[in-house]
């Protein structure tokens, strides 16, 4: 299978409130870019069902980095609100889904028992 053509990356002015050169809000605080230490690239975090998901840009442009979370954000909340699983592909964290899934569905009559 061939690889997709790389286009060059449009910024998109995201507004950003700076507190200092390693901390950045964006989106009213719902995702926060940070650049650890001894690491040049941003890092990011937003909060999903009250819990902290927290991922890697992989960039070191800031106006990059905070399109990058941005667009993990919005694809994070379309895949909770869903229902999908985001956190873990640890099998016992599939399998355990699944089998709620599934126990629902027998609660609800639209299973059956084997």
């Amino acid at each position: 299978m061939p690889k997709p053509i790389a286009l060059p990356r449009k910024l998109n002015s995201t507004k950003a409130d700076v507190i200092n050169s390693n901390l950045v809000h964006l989106r009213d605080g719902e995702v926060v870019l940070y650049r650890r230490e001894n690491s040049g690239k941003w890092q990011a975090r937003y909060k999903l069902k009250n819990r902290w998901q927290r991922i890697s840009t992989k960039e070191k442009n800031m106006d990059y980095a905070a399109k990058v979370a941005c667009e993990a954000y919005d694809k994070a909340r379309f895949l909770a609100e869903e229902d999908i699983v985001i956190t873990s592909k640890k099998f016992g964290a599939v399998a355990k889904a699944v089998t709620n899934q599934l126990q629902k569905e027998l609660d609800e009559g639209g299973g059956k028992v084997v």
